[in-house]
């Protein structure tokens, strides 16, 4: 690896508790600042995450993105970008954050603060990006799902989907990972950041469901995103291509019949910036790295979490 990339922790906090799927009801969503409130072993969640990110090969400065009158105090030897608001304004910001230090060139390391990875499986992560680094935009990586559900116990509610590595291949389950490395300069920045923010708000309903509820609520945002184009005397194409693309992703995840590289076009034809020419690559690999996928959305998750380090 020749080069370090600055990494992101978003850590603002939800002042009310994450919607759960039908059936439920049993689990309590945490509505606070997560990474510092929520302790493993007696020390708090964000701070397992930053050692370990100053413990792997390849990422640094870490920063933290969250209100820094609750993490300043944790002195966690990262820098901090204050913020707290919604998930879309705490990206926004942590972008802004990172493009005004590091440019927009510069790599961007973003991972969820709910989630507990060791050093070593960061080190793992960042070697395999370093496998297709060269021209990538966008890499993110997903998990493959256990064949033994009670392989993941407290997190077994989570949505699952599944993917196709190739054209002719069985699908297979997967979970979303909460981490991605990108350039700044290549993404469609507004507009995904609305879109992102619609999106987190039925993160955990199943697919039917979110793709009813975005479809209605996306399609007026860009309506008003081709309009301002217009007033520009640009032409208007992301009421289209979003619709397009969206719609027949949610189509096909549904279907379980999407390809890994069908989803990586679906998504850069939506996101990529246009006034740039030619796109860069988009990646979406999947790996077995369950802890990954096992982000802290209750307390009974973190109950389990500490019971099993506990128990080891």
């Amino acid at each position: 690896m020749n080069i370090s990339i600055p990494v992101t922790i978003l850590a603002g906090g939800e002042s009310r508790p994450g919607r759960l799927p039908e059936g439920e009801e049993h689990q309590h969503s945490i509505p606070s600042c997560k990474g510092a409130e929520v302790k493993i072993d007696g020390k708090p969640l964000i701070a397992w995450l930053v050692e370990a990110f100053n413990g792997a090969e390849g990422y640094g400065p870490v920063t933290i993105a969250g209100p820094e009158e609750v993490y300043a105090a944790l002195e966690l030897g990262a820098q901090i970008c204050d913020t707290h608001g919604s998930i879309g304004k705490n990206l926004e910001n942590a972008i802004a954050y990172h493009r005004e230090i590091y440019g927009d060139t510069t790599p961007m390391a973003l991972i969820s603060c709910d989630v507990m990875l060791t050093s070593e499986e960061l080190s793992e992560l960042r070697e395999h990006y370093e496998t297709i680094r060269e021209g990538n935009t966008f890499w993110m990586p997903f998990v493959k799902k256990p064949i033994d559900p009670e392989e993941l116990g407290a997190f077994d509610w989570k949505p699952t989907y599944q993917l196709c590595e190739a054209k002719d291949a069985d699908p297979i389950n997967i979970l979303p990972g909460h981490t991605a490395i990108f350039r700044c300069d290549k993404v469609d920045w507004p507009l995904l950041l609305r879109l992102a923010e619609l999106s987190y708000e039925t993160k955990n309903l199943n697919i039917s469901t979110r793709r009813s509820t975005l479809a209605r609520r996306i399609l007026f945002e860009l309506i008003q995103t081709d309009f301002r184009q217009l007033l520009r005397l640009r032409k208007p194409y992301y009421t289209y291509a979003i619709l397009k693309n969206g719609l027949r992703l949610a189509r096909e995840l549904k279907s379980g019949k999407i390809v890994v590289s069908e989803l990586a076009d679906m998504v850069r034809e939506m996101f990529h910036r246009r006034d740039l020419g030619e796109p860069g690559t988009v990646f979406f690999p999947i790996v077995d790295l369950l802890a990954l996928a096992e982000d802290i959305d209750t307390e009974e998750e973190a109950a389990a979490v500490q019971q099993q380090r506990s128990d080891s």
